[in-house]
């Protein structure tokens, strides 16, 4: 979803994505410009994205003057997008595209651990210009954080590359 959506609007605006480092990446491969943040690797292809243990990562943020701070996550870059959207006095923007309740209740059993999560989040999302879900379903969800104001579906987009030959298009299917 992020590099779709930063695909689209470097067609037309400059672009610049924040995102942990990982190990062997090459992003000069794509249209818009990568900033990297220190990070940990996690069990299979995770990072755990540390924007607050990266020193320089506020000054290229502000070097590069976004007009809007775009947060992908309520985790990871949140914090660190929504403080730096207010040192540099411009809106930020989050798109939720998990339900992390849930998601959470899953992993930790114990209710009282996830409400102090849930409030956390609320918080989060209480301080930004916007929000947006990928579903409406997320209603009740984002509510239910204590988040008090509306916002906006904006489905996932969908990248389909033309396949040029039919052969190959059989091959995939």
């Amino acid at each position: 979803a992020v590099l779709g959506l930063a695909q689209e609007l470097s067609k037309n605006n400059e672009v610049v994505v924040a995102c942990p480092k990982m190990s062997q990446f090459d992003d000069s491969i794509f249209p818009f410009k990568v900033i990297r943040c220190n990070s940990v690797k996690l069990p299979g292809e995770n990072y755990l994205s540390l924007p607050s243990l990266s020193k320089n990562l506020f000054n290229k943020i502000a070097e590069f003057s976004p007009d809007i701070i775009h947060c992908q996550s309520i985790y990871g870059f949140a914090d660190a997008g929504i403080k730096f959207a207010k040192k540099l006095d411009i809106p930020v923007i989050m798109t939720l595209h998990t339900k992390f309740k849930q998601a959470l209740k899953d992993v930790i059993k114990f209710n009282a651990v996830v409400n102090v999560f849930k409030k956390s989040w609320g918080n989060k999302l209480n301080e930004c210009d916007k929000v947006c879900a990928v579903s409406a379903d997320m209603n009740e969800e984002i509510k239910d954080y204590g988040y008090n104001g509306d916002f906006s579906v904006i489905k996932n987009g969908m990248m389909f590359n033309k396949i040029k030959n039919h052969e190959e298009n059989k091959i995939l299917a």
